[in-house]
């Protein structure tokens, strides 16, 4: 069920999605809003192709080797 109040990115914790669980792409981090993957965490079944918190871990990891980081959407 999708919940119509506008959320922080689980990710990045930076972007405001509209609408929880409706398969919006954080433009700060690439995360893609996935109800599956917030419920399961922990696994890497899902629309991002790794977990919510491996992604986290590696969205981390380069905020910690560029601050000024941002996700580029390569099919634009």
């Amino acid at each position: 069920m999708l919940d119509p109040v506008p959320y922080i990115c689980p990710i990045c914790g930076k972007h405001e999605f509209e609408t929880h669980g409706y398969c919006e792409i954080c433009p700060i981090c690439g995360w893609e809003d996935d109800e599956f993957q917030k419920e399961e965490p922990d696994d890497p079944r899902g629309t991002n192709g790794m977990s919510l918190n491996d992604y986290k871990k590696q969205y981390e990891e380069k905020i910690k080797n560029n601050p000024n980081y941002v996700w580029k959407d390569e099919f634009k």
